[in-house]
């Protein structure tokens, strides 16, 4: 069998590495603001937060970066997968940053821990952190002491030691069932900002959807004022060309503007779409050279993998019916209106037919009970949206499959 002798530069699926990170110029300004004034000692808390799909896990990544070779910060960034407690959080914040700080640092820090740290050599070094439970309520509790001695021993106060922590918490999802990680941060803040005012140079950053953060909101309603925002939303036109150019300039691989105007539509603004189809764009073609046909194939290759990897479950089980997907398809055909302003039942009305119309309330009822649609509380009365920009982007796409095979 013969193996392919090229590699894809696109990320499908994963979050983007920091040096192929582009636009949102804006929110790099908003946060580098703060990351900023770090250098006095006052610690920061950021919360990043947006739709799935949007682009918050290769953000705070790069932010991360940022931090680490800008500002000379020890950064880490933690993927919580499930974790659903403080003192699980707590160890895992300790064990990545023992992990990942430099080896004239590691020892230094590690001797914090006693004999809680042991690192064994196997393909690299792997740090096991096994604390007893009184350890952990302990360190838990003094969590914000830990932070401050884990700097004075990467040498905060030294020449060429680190100037501070930078620490991503991202997918939230699993601490926001319950009040404890709201009134616990809510604790930690206090602490910071009443015992170390001037000399916890700690950037705090957490990532989650938009709903999560309100959960934590309404556990704790003071948790709401520690933090900065900064919500993500679809990239601009011309930030998906120049990631595209820029990108396939490095191959270097060249693209038909037809080609490359269709594969920035279907994108629909969404950092995950953009990583879908230019990595399907890139199999496709065999010339490198990208041409229309190389991109619509691509696209509704991408399509189905969109489909494969998160909806089409939903709706190939549960919404059966040829009508309802019908009426999904028109609403995905004005896609680049749903996704930033809604669409209502009257707009509806002019695209679909007197059969669909028929159906349109049950539609609107199953594909609510469904969580794909939601009634909008920031835009006027009877406005729906969707409750993942992926759900437009995969209808467009689908639409066109439809079309294609219908020709």
């Amino acid at each position: 069998m013969e193996i392919v002798d090229k590699e894809s530069p696109f990320q499908p699926g994963q979050p983007v590495d920091p040096d192929k990170f582009k636009g949102r110029k804006e929110n790099i300004k908003e946060i580098s603001r703060y990351l900023k004034q770090i250098s006095n000692g006052k610690h920061q808390n950021f919360f990043i937060n947006g739709k799935r799909g949007i682009g918050k896990s290769s953000f705070a990544r790069y932010m991360g970066e940022v931090a680490k070779i800008n500002c000379n910060m020890i950064s880490i960034h933690l993927y919580l997968n499930g974790v659903g407690s403080v003192k699980g959080l707590v160890r895992e914040i300790i064990t990545k940053i023992v992990s990942e700080t430099e080896e004239n640092w590691k020892d230094r820090i590690s001797k914090l821990f006693g004999n809680t740290i042991k690192s064994v050599e196997f393909g690299g070094l792997k740090v096991e952190f096994n604390p007893s439970p009184e350890q952990m309520d302990t360190l838990t509790f003094n969590f914000p002491r830990i932070l401050i001695n884990i700097l004075e021993k990467a040498g905060y106060n030294e020449k060429n030691g680190k100037k501070g922590l930078f620490i991503v918490i991202d997918d939230i999802n699993g601490l926001t069932g319950t009040p404890d990680f709201a009134n616990w941060y809510k604790s930690f803040n206090d602490t910071l900002s009443t015992d170390f005012p001037d000399e916890a140079p700690i950037f705090m950053v957490l990532s989650g959807l938009s709903e999560k953060k309100e959960l934590l909101f309404n556990h704790n309603p003071s948790f709401s004022r520690i933090f900065h925002y900064t919500e993500l939303e679809i990239l601009k036109y011309d930030e998906i060309r120049e990631f595209y150019l820029s990108t396939l300039k490095k191959i270097p691989m060249e693209i038909d503007e037809d080609a490359l105007k269709l594969m920035i539509d279907y994108c629909s603004g969404l950092p995950t779409m953009m990583h879908e189809i230019g990595d399907a764009v890139f199999w496709e073609d065999e010339d490198f050279h990208v041409d229309l046909s190389d991109a619509l194939t691509g696209i509704l290759n991408a399509g189905k993998q969109i489909g494969d990897k998160y909806l089409r479950p939903i709706f190939d089980s549960r919404i059966k019916s040829e009508k309802y997907m019908s009426i999904f398809r028109k609403i995905g055909d004005h896609a680049f209106h749903t996704i930033e302003k809604g669409f209502t039942k009257k707009e509806l009305s002019n695209v679909l037919t007197d059969e669909e119309m028929n159906v349109l309330d049950d539609f609107i009822r199953r594909a609510k009970d469904l969580g794909i649609i939601e009634l909008s509380s920031a835009k006027k009365f009877g406005t729906y949206q969707f409750t993942n920009n992926l759900y437009p982007a995969y209808l467009m796409i689908d639409k066109l499959a439809h079309e294609q095979n219908l020709n």
